[in-house]
């Protein structure tokens, strides 16, 4: 098969607005007059498994958040998703064993950039790939350059990124 880089999608921040806004919204609100930005027909959907490839970038990525399991049966996440500090999602990201394997990783603030779903809001981010997700902000391996201790995050209310320590 084929070594297709891993990372581990979204993994929930504990900062300030991640408690009162992670709940799933009951589905995003997108603007027919502007053009898909993550197209479903870029993934590749066929795994069981809980992955996605985006065909794009050739990555790997995790369809539910941390703490959700994929459940094939309804194409949806199950279970309530897990808010970490920067270094426990880092952590969490590098002892994950999803579908088997072994390589996952926080994406980087530009691979977390990329499934920003620019047509939608709330969550910005394609449902049909990712369903479940929460409108909060999520962990990248990003580091801010001034300040080491703080990272960068990608706020899927509006898919925006932010830096928060």
């Amino acid at each position: 098969m084929k070594n297709i880089p891993r990372v581990a999608l979204l993994i929930l921040c504990c900062c300030y607005q991640a408690t009162a806004l992670a709940a799933p919204a009951a589905a995003a609100t997108c603007i027919a007059s502007i053009p898909e930005s993550t197209p479903t027909a870029d993934f590749d959907l066929s795994a069981i498994d809980g992955t996605v490839i985006h065909n794009s970038s050739g990555l790997m990525w995790s369809r539910c958040s941390l703490g959700q399991t994929w459940n094939n049966g309804t194409s949806r996440c199950d279970n309530a998703f897990t808010v970490h500090t920067w270094q426990a999602a880092l952590t969490e990201a590098d002892s994950s064993t999803l579908a088997g394997f072994n390589d996952w990783r926080l994406p980087n603030i530009k691979e977390l950039n990329s499934i920003v779903e620019r047509q939608c809001f709330s969550p910005a981010i394609n449902e049909q790939v990712f369903p479940d997700t929460a409108a909060s902000f999520y962990w990248s391996a990003s580091v801010y350059a001034d300040i080491p201790s703080n990272a960068w995050v990608v706020g899927f209310f509006i898919g925006n990124d932010n830096l928060f320590n």
